[in-house]
């Protein structure tokens, strides 16, 4: 009885009783110096949706390995194998705010996986497209090799 009340009371004052482990990946694992290291926080996960706070640092190759890195452990904690940026802004402070969408469906429609706020396109026009945690994991050890330059488009 005693536990069913402790539950009961830590949901009414706002704690959740079961939280993921939520992931946060630093580019200091890739060889960064703390003082231009990367930082890739996910700092909330809903049911399909994860925020993700990015403090870039001033590797760029260092910087989109350690994004696909987080985001491949992501949706590997979620038991999933695709994603998709859904939506990307700029915060005041230098970092980058990230909606992540994560689904197991080959061919899922963005919208009716996700919703209508998403558009089909992103901020700068280019489509969404889903990106295989496998190949996430893929480019990002090719990145810390040095040896992928194709595909890359530099971020705003």
């Amino acid at each position: 009885m005693f536990a069913v009340v402790a539950i009961v009371a830590a949901a009414l004052v706002g704690y959740r009783v079961f939280e993921p482990l939520l992931v946060e990946i630093n580019s200091t694992a890739f060889g960064d110096q703390p003082d231009v290291a990367t930082t890739v926080a996910e700092t909330a996960r809903l049911e399909n949706v994860s925020l993700i706070r990015i403090t870039i640092g001033q590797s760029d190759d260092r910087f989109v390995a350690t994004l696909m890195t987080a985001l491949a452990n992501i949706a590997n904690a979620r038991g999933v194998e695709r994603f998709i940026i859904l939506r990307q802004s700029d915060n005041t402070d230098g970092s980058r705010s990230v909606i992540v969408g994560f689904t197991n469906a080959k061919d899922a429609d963005l919208k009716q996986e996700f919703g209508d706020r998403y558009d089909y396109v992103d901020e700068w026009g280019n489509p969404r497209e889903y990106i295989d945690a496998s190949d996430a994991r893929t480019l990002s050890a090719k990145l810390l090799q040095g040896t992928a330059d194709e595909g890359r488009r530099e971020t705003p």
